[in-house]
């Protein structure tokens, strides 16, 4: 969509290694962030960058707005360091408007579109190259049921904000979860009805699975959406979602000992800064963790480090990291053992005679040796000595002191306790987003985008890298021709002949004018390239300046262009007598010049025997005209003169001829 808007610079018309296939998201919080770095480190492989700095808001009493997620000072710092890589900027706007809301505002006409002008503001006031509107309240907050009515007013907000974007030079990308028909996945977003209004499609490919074990990112779902995507959107603008993350999940949990739960304390043995390894490890053992695939290996290394190294813990079962070849993810297991003591409190009911060390019970399942037991007729400290768990019968340290009938009584204390917790991890590391990035080719997207910048795996560079360099796309060369100059108000020919690796271009060419001394490029027409890679344009010439021939690239050849200088000719038009007049009569002779402009100088010359002679200097007046008086030849002679219109800033010079006869 950039080469519609502005034409493609002539130094990018000779071919990129590698193919610029990166994007993607990273908070870029400071300019020591690593999502910095990562930019500045490989900026031959991004083609344009993402940093999430900002929210939609609503308010009752102020409407819609769009809130900063860093300082003004810090936005403006990092933004000039990843200016200085020349990747396009295009910082991403989620949706924190709350439920339902978004969908509201843009259901309604004025809101919609102070939305949209808010938008536009930002991204020119802060001069981003666009905009990326990351937007999922549709998706995951507000419910199917609301879809078909949000629907066609999130078309028209996008078409409304592409045209604000577009008229200021300014690139629009949407970010959406994936679809797989246009009925089935997030359809909401309506990618078929976008797809025209939008330069980018991010598709998030990644939270396949979130709240269960799984693959984060399955190779065959991610090739289904792509091969989806790119029949509702020109695959030129898809870049699809590659995660630089994974989860690690609990799958199963086996427990031992009466408790039937994992024990709470550490054995008797460990010291205190055992019982707190012991903690922590327990914790981090029993609840899902995120990982980022730059932290992966770290992160699989600990598990037999000293953060798990303490009495009562057992690790089962080492996690390795295993390809997974479907899935195209790394996967390990761990299995990891716990064995210490937990609180224990069982309710029940018992029955005892009087001065009786034995207790009956309905059941015996909690119980265990030493927990303490209360109750009337039980005396203080009274401790559970055994249990026989077939006769349902409880020895106890001190003898009841009066006899009861299923009477309340409770065990509590401290019981031993021991689980085993299996655990299956998924993440995409730098081979994982080197098997994705494959997509690129195989349905020629724009590239791919990754969540976050920053947290990936650092392998990915090379071999991102050396795949880019086999996609790289050719160079297209166009030689431009036109006359040096042209007079003002006539035509000139400006001829283009395109090549790419020696061979013709067929495509589509624009023809764009920059004034001398301008930098602003006006597209002026377009054509097709004949079969031999030809094309002629043939533009009006009113100023002198540069002519360029720009022909669209494809996935496997890079847009070119070619220029060209035309200067223009002031035109002269002498009005004298045509018929013969009378010997040495005297005669007015107007020459009017275009551009007009009063005060350019002109001479009146005579031609002789000897070459051109000047008779008379003038300059032009405000109408753009040179007035002289000439007097005409003797008898029967003809003389020829011709008129000069002097050159002056930006306009060559230029004659107009006429001939007086003598009767």
């Amino acid at each position: 969509m950039l080469g519609a808007l502005v034409p493609v610079p002539v130094e990018a018309a000779t071919s990129p290694t590698p193919r610029k296939i990166v994007t993607g998201w990273g908070y870029f919080s400071s300019t020591s962030s690593s999502a910095l770095t990562s930019l500045q480190d490989n900026v031959d492989l991004f083609s344009d960058v993402s940093p999430f700095w900002y929210s939609a808001k609503w308010s009752s009493a102020s409407g819609s707005s769009i809130a900063p997620s860093y300082s003004a000072s810090t936005r403006a710092s990092v933004l000039a360091s990843i200016k200085a890589t020349g990747v396009p900027v295009l910082p991403t706007i989620t949706d924190g408007t709350g439920k339902h809301r978004m969908a509201t505002l843009l259901s309604g006409t004025t809101t919609r579109t102070a939305l949209v002008n808010q938008i536009v503001a930002t991204v020119v006031n802060e001069g981003y190259d666009g905009i990326d509107l990351d937007f999922e309240g549709f998706a995951f907050s507000d419910g199917s049921s609301t879809w078909a009515g949000t629907r066609p007013n999130w078309v028209t907000f996008v078409r409304q904000l592409s045209a604000g974007l577009h008229a200021q030079g300014k690139l629009l990308s949407i970010t959406t979860p994936p679809l797989y028909t246009p009925t089935t996945g997030y359809w909401v977003y309506d990618w078929k009805s976008i797809g025209s209004y939008v330069d980018r499609l991010r598709v998030m490919t990644y939270d396949y699975s979130t709240s269960t074990a799984g693959p984060i990112s399955p190779f065959p779902w991610v090739a289904r959406v792509a091969a989806f995507a790119v029949t509702q959107v020109p695959s030129g603008k898809i870049q699809i979602g590659v995660p630089n993350y994974g989860r690690d999940w609990v799958t199963s949990v086996a427990y031992s000992g009466v408790t039937r739960k994992c024990p709470t304390n550490a054995p008797a043995t460990a010291n205190p800064t055992q019982v707190t390894t012991f903690a922590n490890a327990l914790s981090d053992a029993t609840n899902r963790a995120v990982i980022t695939s730059s932290a992966a290996a770290s992160y699989i290394a600990s598990w037999s480090g000293p953060k798990f190294t303490a009495p009562g813990i057992r690790l089962v079962s080492k996690p390795v990291a295993l390809w997974h070849s479907t899935y195209k993810e790394r996967t390990f297991t761990t299995k990891i053992s716990f064995t210490g003591t937990r609180a224990q409190k069982v309710v029940t009911t018992g029955t005892a005679n009087r001065a009786a060390t034995v207790l009956a019970v309905p059941s015996t399942a909690g119980l265990v040796a030493g927990l303490t037991v209360t109750g009337t007729g039980i005396p203080a400290a009274t401790t559970v000595v055994s249990l026989n768990a077939t006769t349902r019968l409880v020895t106890l340290s001190k003898a009841t002191t009066a006899a009861f009938a299923a009477s309340a009584v409770t065990f509590s204390g401290s019981a031993p306790a021991a689980c085993t917790v299996t655990r299956l991890a998924f993440y995409d590391d730098a081979t994982a987003a080197a098997s994705r990035a494959v997509l690129v080719d195989t349905y020629h997207l724009r590239g791919i985008t990754e969540w976050t910048i920053g947290g990936e795996d650092q392998a990915q560079w090379s071999k991102l890298r050396s795949y880019a360099k086999t996609i790289a796309p050719a160079a297209t060369s166009v030689a431009v021709s036109a006359r040096a100059s042209a007079t003002y108000g006539g035509t000139t020919s400006v001829v283009g002949v395109a090549t790419s690796n020696g061979l013709p271009v067929s495509s589509s060419a624009y023809l764009w004018f920059k004034r001398a001394g301008s930098r602003t490029w006006t597209k002026l027409a377009s054509s097709m390239t004949d079969t031999s890679g030809r094309v002629v344009f043939t533009p009006t010439v009113t100023r002198t300046g540069s002519y360029l021939v720009n022909v669209s690239g494809s996935f496997d050849r890079l847009p070119g262009n070619g220029q060209t200088v035309v200067a223009v000719r002031t035109a002269v038009t002498v009005t004298a007598p045509t018929a013969p007049v009378a010997a040495r009569s005297r005669h007015t002779v107007i020459a009017r010049f275009a551009p007009i402009h009063p005060g350019q100088v002109s001479v009146l010359q005579v031609r002789t025997s000897k070459g051109w002679v000047t008779v008379a200097t003038t300059k032009a007046d405000r109408l753009g005209r040179a007035i002289y008086s000439v007097v005409a030849p003797g008898a029967g002679a003809a003389w020829s003169y011709r008129v000069l219109a002097a050159a002056y800033p930006n306009v060559a010079a230029n004659y107009g001829f006429f001939t007086l006869t003598s009767a």
